[in-house]
């Protein structure tokens, strides 16, 4: 039988949630970093870790005792900065007199790149930060209509038309990675009317006083 014995003094506040992938299956671990030198990198630092067969299993480990215990406590502060949901950062149509959301796809304009937003909510319906990078990947369901990609800072989500564009076409962007998938409906227009203005600040020019 194998005993570990780890003292007070060598715990430290630093935890994470940790996932492998083996001959034997997926599983999720959480690990207690122990003192060791600040400045070594996490896969050099003294750690222990305790690893189940479902995330529902550790959950149930660091919730064994309640949430007012040190790791309950901690899972809690956790979950409250998971991101939960996603939605897209979009106009809502409804009706005049029911006020009752109007289902309609949202026109991208088909002559530029277009960046529909993104944001992220907890559980508990808390905006967040996004999820770790890599998390999240983007699908759209019609190549005739364009290509679809992540912004750097996964906060939204690039639309890029092909050209020459087809008017008629209409497609789905999906984001994928949180437990339910988000998606979006879209159409592209040629509307040229102007809509709105901005300053361009990178063309600033000067001229002399009285002139």
């Amino acid at each position: 039988m194998a005993r570990i014995n780890i003292y007070d003094e060598e715990l430290t506040p630093d935890t994470e949630l940790v996932e492998e992938t083996n001959k034997k299956g997926t599983f999720y671990g959480f690990r207690i970093f122990l003192e060791s030198a600040a400045a070594l990198p996490s896969d050099a630092r003294s750690a222990v870790t305790f690893w189940f067969s479902s995330t529902e299993k550790r959950e149930d480990f660091l919730l064994l005792d309640g949430s007012t215990t040190r790791w309950g406590r901690w899972w809690h502060r956790w979950q409250a900065r998971k991101a939960a949901s996603a939605r897209f950062v979009v106009p809502a149509h409804r009706h005049l007199e029911t006020g009752e959301v109007i289902a309609m796809t949202t026109p991208l304009l088909a002559d530029v790149i277009s960046t529909i937003s993104v944001e992220y909510d907890n559980a508990g319906g808390t905006a967040v930060d996004p999820p770790a990078a890599g998390t999240m990947s983007v699908v759209l369901d019609n190549a005739v209509m364009g290509t679809v990609a992540l912004s750097a800072d996964e906060k939204g989500v690039d639309f890029t038309p092909a050209q020459p564009p087809d008017l008629t076409q209409v497609g789905v962007i999906t984001l994928n990675g949180l437990k339910d998938p988000v998606t979006l409906d879209i159409s592209l227009t040629a509307d040229a009317v102007i809509a709105r203005g901005h300053f361009v600040t990178t063309g600033i020019t000067t001229r002399p006083l009285g002139t």
